[in-house]
C-alpha cells in the first residue's frame, strides 16, 4: 500500500512539473514580446543621448537571446509530450530566462552610464518593472524567475555601488530588497499554481477512473457491432459515391478505387490497384501534387482542395479537383491517404471561355479596350519602376465606314477578321494587339523604341494598302492611320497617353491618311522627333514604291580615257507629284538604321534597269553604300546574289564609298572589297579629303578612283589652297595608280583647271545633270559626252 502511494505521490510530482514547465514555455511568446517592447521603450527614450553603436550592440544581443528563446519555444511545441525530457527543458528556460535578464541587466548599466540622474533613474524604473510583470511568465519556475530577476538587477546593483554615494548605494539596497520581494511573491505564486495543478490532478484521475468504468461494459458489448456497421457504410459510401475516391498508402501506391475514380480517369479497378498516383497526374502537376502530399504528411489537411490535371487512359487531359485526407494511427503515424477527386474539365473550360469573353472583341479575338487599358496601366507602371521603354501605337482605318455603308456589315466583319490576320502576321507574339471601337485598334509594343515602332507599323500600313480585299465580285483597298506614343519612366497616365496616341492618329489622317505619325510631347527633343518623322518618312517613301533612281554623268577630262559611259546612281523621291531629292530624309534614315533596306532597293533596282539599258549599249553605273549597310556583314552575299540574279557584268559595277564608312568598318569593307573585286567590281572613295584619316588608310583598302571632295572644287578658281590640295591629291592617286574623279565642276574654268592638273574624271551640273535612269537609253544612243580642254 506505501508502495502505491509512493508511486502516486511520484508520478503526481513528475505530473505537476511538467504541466509547469509547459505553462512556462506556453507563456515564452508574450514574454518575448514584453521584452522587446521594453528594448524598443529604450531605444526611444536613449535614442540621441546614448551612442548609437551601444544601443545596436546592445539590440543584436537581446534579438540573438529572444530569438534563442522563441527556438526553443517551437522546439518545444513540435516535440511530442511523451517524448519531452522535462529536466533538460526546464533546465533550458532558466538557463535561457538568466540570459536575458543578464543582457537586459549589463544593457541598462551600460546605457545607463554616459545619461543624466533622471534618465538613469527612468531606466531603473523601467528594468524592475520588466522584472516585475515577469512574474506571470516565469512563475511556473521559481529557479527561471529568479535566474531572471538575479540576472537583471545584479547589474544594475554593482553599477550603483560603484558610485559608493549615498543615493546610488540607497538604489542598490532598495534593489536589493526588491529582488527579495520579488522572489517571495514569485515563490507563492509558483505555490498556488502548484496546488491548482495537483486538484486538477486528482479531479482528473476520478474522472477518468469514472468514466473508464462506465465505458469498459458499453465498449466491450458494441464494440463488435460498431466495427461490422462501419465497415459496411464504409463500403457503401466508398463504393456507391458519385465522387472519386482512392485509398493510397503513405508512399503513393494505389490501394482502393471506387468505381467514380474508375470512370473520371477510364480504366478498369484492377488496372489502377498498386499503381503510382503519380502515374495518373499529367506531367506539368508532378511537382505541385508532390507538394500536396508532402504538405498533407506534415498536418491534417481535411477538406482542402486543389485543381489537378489527369490524363485520361486514352490520352486526353481532364481536370479534376483533387482533396487529400490523411489516416493516421494513435501515435501519429501516417497510415494512409483518402484521395477525392471530382471532374470539373467542363466547368473550367466555361469559366476560361466566359474569362475570355470578358476580355476580348467577339468579332476579332484581340483584346477589348477593357483589357487594353489594364494592360496598359500595367506598362506604364512597369516603366515608372524600371526605367524600360515601350511605344503605345492607336490605328484608324481610314474610309472603312464606306465599306460598311456600301456593302453591309458583314463585308466590313469580314474585312476585320483579315486585317487583324496582317497585324498578326507582322507585329511580334509579345505585343498587344486590341480592337478599341468599329475601326480602331490599339497595340502595345513591348520594349521596343519608336524607331522600330515606326518601322513596323509602316511595313502594316504598306502591307494592308496593297492587300485586294475580296466580297462577292467586289475588289477593294483600304488605308489605315497610325499615331505612335513613347512610354517611359516620364509618361503621363494612361489616359493622357492614350489622348496623346489618339492625337498623332488624327495628324497622320488629317496629312492623307495612309501614314504613320509620332506624338512628340514636351520631354522629347524636338530635332529627334524631327529626325524619327523623316526616316519613317523614308520608309514610307520604300514601302510606297515613292523612290526614283536617277543618273549623273561622269565625264572623262583626258584624251586617254575610255568611251564607256558612267553614271552615279542618285536618289529621288516623289513628294506631292513632285520628284525631290532626298536629302533630309536619308541621313534620318541612316542614323535610325533604315539605310541599309533602301541601299538594298537601290542595288536590286540598278542592276534590274542594267539588264535593260545594257541591251543598247555598254554602260557603267556608280552605286552609293552606306556605313549601315557595310557593317551589316551580309551585304556582299546579298550583291553577289543580285548580279546573278540579273546577270549583269561585275565589271561595269562601281561602289563608292565614304571615308568615314572605309574607316569606321575597317574588316567589313576589307572583306567586301576583296570578294566583290574577284568578280571584277570597281571601288571608289568618295568625298576624299573632307576627312583627317584618308592618308592614313588610303594604302590599306584596293580602290580603283578618289573622287575628289566637291568642297575643294567649288572654290578651286578662286582658292590657293584648294587648288594645292586637289594637286596634291591627284599626284598621290597617280602614285598609288588611282584615278581621279572631280565633283562639283560648275564652269569651263574648274573644267580646264583640274584638267590641267590631271585629273581623270569631272562630275556635276557642268558635266551633266542628272536624268531619270530609264532615260539613259537615249543618251547611250550619241556619242558619250567628253570634256577636253587642249593645252592652248
Amino acid at each position: 500500500m506505501s508502495v502505491t502511494k509512493a508511486k502516486d505521490k511520484k508520478d503526481m510530482s513528475q505530473v505537476i512539473r511538467a504541466e509547469m514547465v509547459t505553462l512556462l514555455y506556453q507563456h515564452t511568446p508574450s514574454a518575448i514580446v514584453g521584452t522587446s517592447v521594453a528594448v524598443l521603450i529604450i531605444w526611444i527614450v536613449f535614442a540621441g543621448k546614448v551612442p548609437t553603436q551601444t544601443l545596436m550592440l546592445w539590440s543584436a544581443a537581446m534579438t540573438g537571446v529572444l530569438l534563442w528563446r522563441y527556438t526553443s519555444y517551437v522546439r518545444f511545441r513540435r516535440t511530442p509530450a511523451r517524448e519531452r525530457q522535462i529536466h533538460v527543458w526546464e533546465g533550458l528556460a532558466t538557463l535561457s530566462a538568466g540570459i536575458t535578464g543578464l543582457c537586459l541587466g549589463v544593457g541598462g548599466a551600460v546605457i545607463a552610464s554616459p545619461v543624466s540622474p533622471f534618465y538613469q533613474g527612468a531606466i531603473i524604473l523601467l528594468i524592475l518593472g520588466v522584472v516585475v510583470s515577469a512574474i506571470p511568465f516565469l512563475g511556473a519556475i521559481r529557479k527561471a524567475y529568479l535566474a531572471y530577476s538575479v540576472g537583471a538587477i545584479v547589474p544594475i546593483v554593482v553599477w550603483c555601488i560603484q558610485y559608493w554615494q549615498p543615493i546610488y548605494v540607497s538604489t542598490a539596497v532598495m534593489m536589493g530588497v526588491f529582488i527579495w520581494a520579488a522572489w517571495t511573491t514569485s515563490t507563492k505564486y509558483s505555490h498556488s499554481i502548484e496546488s491548482v495543478i495537483r486538484t486538477k490532478f486528482e479531479l482528473g484521475k476520478v474522472t477518468v477512473a469514472k468514466k473508464a468504468l462506465q465505458k469498459s461494459f458499453e465498449k466491450l458489448a458494441s464494440v463488435e457491432q460498431e466495427v461490422r456497421g462501419s465497415e459496411e457504410r464504409f463500403r457503401g459510401i466508398f463504393e456507391g459515391g458519385l465522387v472519386g475516391m482512392a485509398i493510397l498508402s503513405k508512399d503513393g501506391t494505389i490501394q482502393r478505387v471506387n468505381h467514380a475514380f474508375c470512370r473520371l480517369l477510364g480504366y478498369e479497378n484492377d488496372e489502377l490497384i498498386g499503381r503510382q498516383y503519380g502515374e495518373l497526374v499529367h506531367p506539368n502537376c508532378v511537382d505541385s501534387m508532390n507538394d500536396y502530399f508532402n504538405s498533407a504528411a506534415e498536418s491534417e489537411l481535411t477538406g482542402r482542395q486543389r485543381e489537378t490535371q489527369y490524363r485520361h487512359k486514352d490520352g486526353h487531359d481532364i481536370f479534376g479537383l483533387a482533396a487529400l485526407t490523411t489516416i493516421r494511427g494513435d501515435t501519429g503515424d501516417i497510415l494512409g491517404i483518402v484521395v477525392q477527386a471530382q471532374d470539373v474539365t467542363l466547368e473550367r473550360g466555361i469559366r476560361k471561355q466566359l474569362v475570355f469573353q470578358a476580355s476580348h472583341d467577339d468579332l476579332t479575338g484581340l483584346v477589348n479596350r477593357r483589357e487594353f487599358q489594364n494592360r496598359l496601366e500595367r506598362i506604364v507602371n512597369s516603366a515608372t519602376k524600371r526605367g524600360s521603354q515601350h511605344v503605345l501605337c492607336y490605328v484608324d482605318l481610314d474610309h472603312f465606314k464606306m465599306v460598311n455603308d456600301t456593302f453591309g456589315h458583314a463585308a466590313g466583319d469580314a474585312m476585320l477578321r483579315q486585317i487583324v490576320q496582317i497585324m498578326r502576321g507582322l507585329f511580334r507574339s509579345r505585343d498587344t494587339l486590341a480592337r478599341l471601337g468599329g475601326d480602331e485598334f490599339g497595340i502595345i509594343l513591348e520594349h521596343c523604341d519608336v524607331v522600330d515602332a515606326a518601322s513596323l507599323c509602316t511595313a502594316f500600313v504598306y502591307k494592308l494598302g496593297n492587300t485586294d480585299f475580296q466580297w462577292n465580285d467586289h475588289t477593294f483597298r483600304i488605308r489605315a492611320s497610325v499615331g505612335l506614343v513613347t512610354i517611359t519612366d516620364k509618361s503621363p497616365p494612361t489616359g493622357e497617353l492614350m489622348r496623346q496616341a489618339d492625337l498623332a492618329c488624327y495628324t497622320a489622317k488629317d496629312s492623307g491618311g495612309g501614314q504613320v505619325y509620332a506624338f512628340a510631347s514636351q520631354e522629347d527633343d524636338p530635332a529627334q522627333c524631327s529626325d524619327i518623322i523623316r526616316a519613317v518618312q523614308c520608309m514610307d517613301a520604300l514601302y510606297d514604291d515613292r523612290l526614283r533612281l536617277f543618273a549623273q554623268p561622269i565625264v572623262p577630262l583626258q584624251d586617254s580615257n575610255q568611251d564607256t559611259p558612267w553614271y552615279e546612281i542618285l536618289l529621288r523621291v516623289v513628294a506631292q507629284g513632285a520628284v525631290v531629292s532626298p536629302r533630309l530624309l536619308i541621313p534620318a534614315a541612316e542614323r535610325y538604321g533604315q539605310m541599309a533596306s533602301i541601299d538594298r532597293w537601290v542595288i536590286d533596282k540598278t542592276l534590274k534597269e542594267y539588264r535593260t539599258l545594257s541591251r543598247d549599249s555598254e554602260i557603267r553605273f556608280s552605286i552609293n553604300l552606306s556605313g549601315t549597310s557595310i557593317s551589316g556583314g551580309d551585304l556582299p552575299d546579298y550583291i553577289i546574289g543580285k548580279f546573278d540574279e540579273y546577270g549583269v557584268p561585275a565589271e561595269r559595277i562601281c561602289f563608292e564609298l565614304t571615308e568615314t564608312a572605309a574607316v569606321k568598318n575597317v574588316n567589313q569593307v576589307l572583306d567586301l572589297m576583296s570578294r566583290l573585286k574577284d568578280l571584277g567590281c570597281h571601288f571608289s572613295l568618295d568625298d576624299f579629303g573632307s576627312g583627317l584619316s584618308s592618308f592614313k588608310y588610303l594604302k590599306q583598302f584596293p580602290f580603283d578612283f578618289l573622287k575628289i571632295d566637291g568642297s575643294l572644287i567649288h572654290d578651286i578658281t578662286d582658292d590657293s589652297t584648294d587648288l594645292a590640295m586637289v594637286k596634291a591629291i591627284e599626284q598621290l592617286s597617280a602614285s598609288l595608280g588611282l584615278k581621279c574623279v572631280a565633283e562639283w565642276i560648275s564652269s569651263s574654268e574648274v573644267v580646264q583647271i583640274v584638267t590641267s592638273l590631271g585629273v581623270d574624271y569631272g562630275q556635276g551640273f557642268f558635266c551633266g545633270k542628272p536624268i531619270p535612269i530609264e532615260n539613259i537609253a537615249l543618251r547611250t544612243q550619241r556619242k558619250p559626252l567628253r570634256l577636253v580642254v587642249s593645252a592652248g
